[in-house]
């Protein structure tokens, strides 16, 4: 257990039960309890025993003091990870406040800078060269012999993963937590029941990615609520364990800085350079906002501008 007050601790029991009865999903509950054992850690170090006694000078205090911890790389915190402090500080004492009626001195401690989602949406070729790695291993040379690769014994899975991914734009937890009867191989209709915040949606496959999923699922006699992609030991897939195949996949397919948002990324581009609309992509995004899908706007219109640049008749024909 990380170190903590007993008084921070009793009360943040308080705060995560509060926030289970709000509908949060245990990945925010996880997320909030990494933030508070930042926090746990500060106060034992500065012999704070009663957090409903924090001014706002002590919380910019905190907050300044991340900057300088370092991660378990020896580097200091994302700044990314120092706003998410703040946002997990913020619904804290927002709660103490209305269960005490005491001020909240989160009112006034200003939200630090965070980064802006960096956007990495994949190529064509880029794709085609990770479904090649989810096929085979690399190619081996031996002596005497012609190159060759052996056919990868979880293929079926990784390739029908990384289709479901780039056509639907889940996110990584959203696909871990799939179960068989959420799609519809007929339709190609995917209920999502652990979007973020707990917040259900209904998305689509294409023919080419059910195609992929369905060939996957032959080789099973899966049951409706059996997960729908499973580990070699047989065990439901999980984000951890998606993440590294992504980063190995990465790594045989020559594509830098592989992950599974990565594909959510290429989804939401090709969908709006593809004629698709902001409000259609937020749905089907899962976003509260349209904050985030206007990133992504940008991106396609730029490459509009781009392909006005090569295609304009007027400058082509020198009019």
């Amino acid at each position: 257990m990380e170190p903590e007050t007993e008084k921070l601790a009793h009360l943040l029991t308080g705060f995560y039960l509060a926030k289970q009865a709000e509908g949060c999903s245990p990945n925010t509950i996880i997320e909030y309890k990494k933030d508070f054992a930042h926090f746990a850690r500060w106060c034992e170090a500065q012999g704070k025993t009663d957090p409903a006694t924090m001014t706002a000078s002590d919380l910019r205090g905190f907050l300044a003091h991340l900057r300088t911890e370092p991660n378990g790389h020896g580097r200091p915190l994302a700044a990314k990870t120092v706003y998410n402090c703040w946002v997990a500080l913020r619904s804290f004492y927002r709660w103490l406040s209305e269960e005490t009626g005491k001020p909240n001195p989160m009112a006034t401690v200003p939200a630090p800078k965070a980064p802006e989602p960096v956007i990495e949406p994949l190529t064509r070729e880029e794709v085609a060269a990770i479904l090649k790695a989810c096929d085979g291993t690399r190619e081996a040379n031996t002596k005497g012999r012609a190159t060759f690769s052996m056919r990868r014994d979880t293929g079926l899975r990784d390739r029908a993963v990384v289709m479901l991914l780039l056509d639907s734009g889940l996110r990584a937890s959203e696909l871990c937590a799939l179960a068989v009867g959420d799609i519809d191989l007929a339709t190609g209709r995917i209920m999502v029941h652990k979007g973020k915040g707990g917040k259900g949606r209904i998305v689509y496959l294409g023919k080419m990615a059910r195609r992929a999923v369905w060939k996957y699922l032959a080789g099973r006699k899966p049951s409706p609520d059996e997960p729908l992609f499973l580990t070699r030991e047989g065990r439901a897939l999980t984000p951890d364990r998606l993440v590294k195949l992504f980063a190995n996949l990465g790594d045989r397919a020559g594509v830098a800085n592989l992950h599974p948002h990565r594909l959510r990324h290429t989804f939401a581009t090709e969908f709006l350079r593809n004629g698709g609309n902001l409000l259609g992509l937020q749905r089907l995004l899962g976003h509260s906002s349209l904050e985030m899908v206007r990133r992504y706007a940008s991106i396609a219109e730029a490459d509009l501008a781009k392909a006005h640049e090569t295609g304009s008749p007027a400058d082509r024909w020198r009019l």
